[in-house]
């Protein structure tokens, strides 16, 4: 073992390796051999006492970012590995997207190295590795055009706020769904946020408890990091996540103006969709949620009342985000018998088409409501289910290629073809 291990105090978790960088970034490693252990700590130089470096595999490390916040650099040795990609795959669904991977290995092939920038991976290197060119590896500033695990057509960060023009128009049902077809159906890393910090209902739909995880962030924005936001989160499926909160009803908030903003960001570095459930009740709120989204869908139903603040919260929109893109969807049709608007109508008072119209379930909506699960997975064969769907596709969420399995097929005829001197 080298000097400077023996020098550093080991981290037993990414936990504490976060708690002893200040301000440095966070470091893991997981290599096969210490002559790799070693070159890794020497990279750290002075910050090793920052990093997690330990002996092992990628399995490993899939086995600690399962329970512990992602690394802002993560080497990986992937000797032995039978199916890379296919070990990437796995890695990506613990892994946060703006981790930076160095994978380190003993094929020294040029269609390897390519097939593993293709997948996201920031740098590969052939053993034996040295300190320098690990450090290289990790510091070189990160132009690959997709992520580790990233699926392609997904935009990193990509954020989609939801609000209502009146209540009961089905806002955080068209929230909740969106955010699980983002998860579960393609395969994004996916966090929905519930602003309403007092009766926010996400929790409730999904079957989550709610705690005091985002009151807690939005109260101290300056706070916010990796570990925090992944300490403030409810995991509720494979890619997908909450943030809520529910505070007693006489409690007084002060949100600062920039804490949505602070947010949102320290979220994009850790999840591809991002979804706003948007208390319209809060002007504050609702303000900074808007400014922040690349698409802000505005739901109404098929009332007067609700064709009118529909075209209130698309002036806010247009005001206070000229850049982003803006629909206006329609729900719950079918529901009035008589007093409800013809779309024709609708769309001509809006000055805008309405870009989905999602009919009246009055069985199946509420029944996946109060199993808390989202509609599509609730109700698969519901019309409105089948809306929802499409609602996704047009903001996105588009199945990615299943090009990486060709690739991981290829990858099996890959052989060792030497190691450099």
């Amino acid at each position: 073992m080298s000097a400077i291990a023996r020098a550093a105090p080991a981290p037993t978790s990414l936990a504490q390796a976060a708690a002893n960088a200040k301000g440095l970034p966070l470091v893991a490693g997981f290599v096969t051999d210490e002559s790799s252990h070693a070159a890794t700590l020497a990279a750290l130089d002075a910050g090793a006492s920052t990093a997690l470096i330990r002996l092992g595999n990628i399995d490993d490390a899939i086995t600690l970012l399962t329970h512990d916040p992602s690394p802002r650099v993560l080497v990986i040795d992937l000797c032995g590995v039978a199916e890379p990609l296919a070990a990437l795959d796995r890695l990506a669904e613990v892994c946060m997207p703006g981790t930076r991977l160095v994978a380190i290995g003993d094929i020294n092939d040029i269609h390897f190295y390519r097939l593993l920038r293709a997948a996201g991976v920031g740098e590969y290197l052939v053993k034996p590795v040295t300190g320098e060119a690990l450090r290289a590896a990790m510091t070189a500033p990160t132009t690959e055009r997709r992520e580790l695990g990233q699926p392609q057509g997904a935009v990193p960060g990509d954020l989609i706020a939801v609000v209502g023009a009146r209540g009961g128009v089905g806002t955080t049902m068209v929230a909740v769904s969106l955010a699980w077809l983002s998860a579960e159906s393609h395969h994004h890393r996916t966090v929905l946020v519930d602003l309403d910090i007092n009766c926010g209902t996400s929790g409730l739909a999904l079957d989550a408890e709610a705690g005091h995880g985002l009151s807690e962030v939005l109260a101290s924005p300056q706070r916010i990091d990796e570990l925090l936001i992944s300490s403030s989160t409810a995991k509720l499926g494979e890619h997908l996540y909450l943030l809520s909160s529910e505070q007693p009803l006489d409690s007084i908030r002060r949100c600062p103006p920039d804490a949505v903003l602070r947010l949102t960001e320290g979220l994009r570095r850790g999840f591809q969709r991002i979804i706003l459930d948007l208390p319209r009740s809060d002007p504050e709120l609702l303000r900074q949620g808007m400014e922040q989204a690349n698409t802000i869908l505005i739901l109404t139903d098929f009332s007067l009342a609700g064709v009118r603040d529909a075209g209130r919260l698309m002036a806010l929109a247009e005001k206070v985000a000229p850049k982003a893109k803006r629909l206006v969807i329609a729900n719950r049709q079918g529901s009035a018998k008589k007093g409800e608007l013809p779309r024709a109508e609708i769309e001509k008072a809006l000055g805008v088409k309405l870009a989905i119209v999602i009919p009246e379930d009055n069985v199946a909506v509420p029944e996946a409501l109060s199993a808390g699960k989202a509609v599509p997975a609730a109700a698969e064969g519901s019309p409105a289910s089948a809306s929802l769907r499409a609602l996704a596709d047009m903001i996105g969420g588009v199945a990615p290629s299943r090009q990486p399995v060709g690739l991981a097929r290829f990858l099996r005829s890959v052989k060792p073809k030497g190691k450099r001197s």
